[in-house]
């Protein structure tokens, strides 16, 4: 964490957490992992993105957060429901990620950042 946190200023791109089995991270003594992955991404000083994706089965999941947690939560949530295999998942990240169903038209993007995000967008679904 340390790590990050000093060199998230030198990062040229964003930063996405997937936390899978999200339960067992809220089991662990004073939640410390998920505390400062969230105040992270609630309080970082660099223009880097930093997105945190927690995977679980559990719908109380939220309620296992310890209050200083849910106070770096943002409180925005996806229920899924179950019955997919991976590659179904895969399709689904990749349209959610996407900005190519939303008119370019309607916002105003600097176009530097728009060619990074389509380029690293491209890249990442390519991984996948």
């Amino acid at each position: 964490m340390a790590f990050l946190k000093t060199n998230l200023k030198s990062l040229n791109s964003s930063i996405i957490f997937i936390l899978d089995k999200l339960e067992l991270f809220a089991e662990q003594p004073n939640q410390g992992l998920l505390y400062n992955l969230f105040d992270l991404a609630a309080n970082s000083l660099s223009s880097i993105p930093i997105c945190i994706i927690g995977i679980t089965d559990r719908v109380d999941v939220l309620e296992l957060f310890e209050k200083r947690v849910k106070s770096r939560f943002s409180h925005r949530h996806i229920n899924l429901v179950g019955g997919y295999d991976f590659e179904q998942y895969v399709n689904i990240v990749k349209r959610m990620l996407s900005i190519y169903s939303v008119s370019l038209t309607s916002f105003r993007f600097n176009f530097i950042y728009l060619i990074s995000y389509l380029t690293n967008y491209e890249f990442l679904t390519c991984e996948l």
